[in-house]
């Protein structure tokens, strides 16, 4: 009786306790280093299925339970992208890799490995068009 609600509370706790073990063991260095790209969560659009919070290998993902959001510990956030790709919902955002920054950056490649850019050493002059 009662435990089956407890559990998840039990968890909950030892989560974030850990959490905050980690913090402070980073705090205690005297310097912190926090890498300048980690993810966001859009709250308003979070559904709160905590897919995210499952998948961060970091434990950098807590739920709130009264919000019903999940919502990023920037301090321990380490920009690896597993719960950007992972969200159904697609509300998690990477700082600096949009998705349309990646396509840009994949079209780039494909458009390299197709022989329409310039190879190292080989220069196109403005006003003459490059030989084919």
């Amino acid at each position: 009786m009662g435990s089956i609600t407890t559990v998840p509370l039990v968890i909950i706790a030892w989560t974030r306790a850990a959490a905050a073990a980690r913090v402070q063991g980073m705090i205690s260095k005297g310097t912190v280093m926090i890498e300048p790209i980690v993810a966001t969560i859009d709250e308003a659009a979070c559904s709160g299925c905590r897919i995210c919070n499952n998948l961060c290998p970091f434990n950098a993902i807590e739920y709130d339970e009264e919000n019903e959001v999940s919502r990023v510990i920037t301090a321990l956030c380490k920009g690896c992208g597993t719960c950007v790709a992972a969200c159904p919902a697609g509300v998690i955002g990477g700082a600096h890799f949009s998705n349309e920054q990646i396509f840009a950056e994949i079209e780039g490649v494909l458009w390299d490995a197709a022989g329409n850019g310039t190879s190292k050493g080989d220069s196109v002059s403005e006003t003459e068009p490059a030989s084919a």
